[in-house]
């Protein structure tokens, strides 16, 4: 019976190896795969109850993201009002695929010519999710953001909020 030698290089080779898969797996599929998600903040004037975060940010029913986290933004400058400010994760490779004429999703982010509002994602469990859509924006109908007003708090550009179908329903019964 013959027996083996132990090779020092090849073991050492082994767990190199090893360690570097790891690490590209690390950053393929775990935590680390966020580094290349689009981040941008989304200001509701309407409770977020039912939206968690991990939930589907679509357009066109189709998922291109997910909520990051939920806070509260307090704005001074508008009597004090409170929104829930929703910071939301857009895969990159799903926004290279969108444009209009020729317009990045950027571009037409910047033209105010895309909004989210909150949409129903489970009828029975009453769950949230962000819906995009793509639509041009007259002025008054959303809140216009300045970085310098929650950049002590949030690092990325805005998205205009539209009214939720939820919220227009809730106010309807309000009124009866």
């Amino acid at each position: 019976m013959s027996r083996t030698e132990f090779h020092p290089a090849k073991l050492g080779a082994f767990v190199i190896g090893a360690l570097v898969l790891g690490a590209i797996a690390l950053i393929l599929w775990g935590p680390l795969n966020d580094i290349w998600q689009k981040r941008y903040v989304i200001f509701f004037d309407e409770t977020a109850t039912g939206l968690d975060p991990g939930a589907t940010v679509r357009l066109n029913g189709v998922g291109i993201g997910k909520v990051d986290s939920i806070d509260l933004f307090f704005d001074p400058t508008q009597t004090n009002k409170v929104y829930s400010a929703v910071v939301v994760q857009l895969n990159p490779k799903s926004l290279k695929r969108i444009s209009k004429g020729g317009e990045s999703f950027d571009d037409m982010l910047k033209k105010k010519e895309i909004s989210a509002q909150l949409g129903i994602s489970g009828v029975i469990s009453f769950k949230l999710d962000v819906d995009l859509k793509i639509e041009h924006l007259i002025g008054n109908e959303y809140r216009a953001w300045n970085r310098s007003e929650y950049q002590d708090y949030f690092d990325d550009d805005w998205i205009p909020a539209r009214e939720s179908t939820v919220a227009k329903v809730m106010a309807k019964l309000d009124e009866v």
